[in-house]
């Protein structure tokens, strides 16, 4: 695997190019490898989902994230979130991330309850603390909004 150049931008290829790194050898990074510090210029993008107590739940809320949400999902669930939001599109392919067991990427173009059109990217990406049970997702996303946005 060729490391991610360390001019690249997109938020999506430097969260995988952190989560192959933290990975190494191993198939799968655990939940415990992925540590805020080591990323702090992503963090606030990024989220993390723990799926050890069988409900998937928010154990990380990215702080950019919580101010474009309007508040922090840190500690509850999934689906909690507002439907047609960031970061609810950004989850909505967790079943094939937790069926395939790989980092799966996404984007596209909403729009938003409050009327915002955005184009997004986002990630999903699994780890494990075993290396065979899924115990959490780390992810990430951002967006721009469109400037022709009847919510702007």
């Amino acid at each position: 695997m060729e490391p991610v150049d360390p001019r690249e931008r997109r938020l999506v290829l430097r969260l995988l190019g952190h989560w192959r790194e933290i990975a190494g050898e191993r198939d799968l990074p655990a939940f415990s490898d992925v540590v805020g510090a080591a990323i702090s210029d992503m963090w606030d993008y990024s989220f993390l989902i723990d799926l050890r107590r069988g409900e998937p739940v928010f154990a990380h809320f990215g702080a950019w994230h919580a101010e474009f949400y309007g508040t922090d999902m840190t500690g509850r669930a999934l689906k909690e979130l507002t439907r047609d939001t960031l970061v609810e599109r950004s989850v909505r392919y967790l079943p094939e991330v937790l069926r395939r067991r790989i980092p799966i990427t996404y984007g596209g173009e909403m729009t938003e309850p409050e009327g915002r059109k955005i184009l997004y990217r986002s990630i999903l990406m699994p780890l494990s603390d075993d290396g065979e049970t899924l115990t959490g997702i780390f992810g990430g996303s951002n967006c721009k909004i469109s400037p022709d946005s009847d919510g702007a």
